[in-house]
């Protein structure tokens, strides 16, 4: 192996080595980019999917709670009718809203929640 490397002079040599080094860190960089852009596919997935939905849900728990204190707010204030009237509006708005949020989350692919989410818009 020696002797085949002292065939060639000393410049052939570095450029050789220069060359190796190069395609090393080319390929080093490569592996580095292509690792990049598998950490941002999947954090675009879990920012489209999973915590978007994580989000509607919790929307829709708002939406749901809002519902059950303005129903009460209802029940408690039957006998001021301009009070009630005021949280059956509040009601009707917070059963829109919930229903929105329903709807979105059933739009796209069916999955485990969406059974229970369909009872829920029955029973709603």
């Amino acid at each position: 192996m020696q002797t085949l490397m002292r065939q060639f002079s000393i410049r052939t040599r570095m450029m050789g080595a220069i060359a190796i080094v190069l395609l090393l860190l080319g390929m080093v960089g490569s592996v580095g980019l292509w690792g990049i852009w598998r950490l941002h596919q999947s954090s675009e997935a879990f920012l489209e999917h999973t915590f978007g939905e994580v989000n509607a849900v919790s929307r829709l728990k708002v939406a749901m709670l809002d519902l059950g204190r303005h129903e009460r707010d209802m029940v408690i204030a039957y006998e001021v009718p301009e009070e009630a009237k005021r949280a059956k509006v509040a009601w009707l708005e917070a059963r829109v809203r919930a229903e929105r949020e329903m709807a979105q989350l059933l739009h796209g692919d069916e999955d485990e929640g969406s059974e229970a989410l369909r009872k829920m818009q029955g029973q709603l």
